[in-house]
């Protein structure tokens, strides 16, 4: 799949600026000392650098154990704008499924913080772990989007994702989403366009996995 619309300029990119932004990326000695805090709004500098989105991108919802993505297109990431290719995964394991789960009844969509991570929902925040996104700009040969949980005492790798040569788009990242149980992670790969002012969001894939443990 492509994401829909010209490629972006200069101008065009700063529509999404707000969302969107980066800086040059350095490692981080282990352990650390505590993950950083949530942060909504405006783009942020993290602690070892890098680039992360500060918005909810994909509309994710769960009905039990099974999760459901639709991209869209929007003016502002806090608007829903139009949906459009949605998919869903019911196991682990499992291929996802087209099927617009939008009109069925039982699906809670997520509006938990983007870094929320399973200390936040399965321990009522007693966990202390955050989910630290990195995402990938759309040149070829960039490092791929990068997912890590972050906990008081190091830090785990969750996903780190390339998309298809196939797939065109301005940046590329990875979206976390927990199950209400805290007991599976979704993981949301996502292509991010821009196109006559509108953020364009793809959901490129989606996969379920058990959830790591918070410690």
């Amino acid at each position: 799949m492509t994401v829909v619309g010209p490629r972006s300029s200069p101008l065009a990119l700063l529509a999404c600026a707000a969302a969107l932004a980066g800086c040059p990326r350095r490692e981080v000695q282990q352990p650390i000392a505590a993950p950083p805090p949530t942060v909504a709004g405006p783009p942020v500098a993290l602690p070892d650098g890098g680039v992360r989105h500060t918005a909810r991108l994909a509309l994710v919802a769960w009905k039990g154990s099974t999760v459901g993505a639709c991209g869209r297109r929007t003016r502002e990431l806090g608007e829903r704008g139009a949906i459009k290719g949605c998919v869903v995964v019911a196991e682990p394991g499992q291929p996802a499924a087209p099927l617009d789960w939008t009109s069925e009844r039982g699906f809670v969509e997520d509006r938990s913080p983007v870094d929320a991570a399973a200390g936040d929902r399965a321990a009522k925040g007693s966990g202390g772990c955050r989910v630290l996104l990195e995402d990938a700009p759309g040149d070829p040969g960039a490092p791929p989007a990068r997912a890590t949980l972050l906990s008081p005492t190091g830090r785990t790798p969750l996903d780190a994702w390339s998309p298809p040569s196939t797939v065109d788009g301005d940046r590329f990242a990875i979206e976390t989403s927990l199950s209400p149980d805290g007991r599976r992670l979704a993981l949301v790969h996502t292509a991010i366009g821009v196109g006559d002012g509108d953020l364009l969001i793809e959901v490129v894939s989606l996969e379920l996995r058990d959830a790591p443990i918070c410690r």
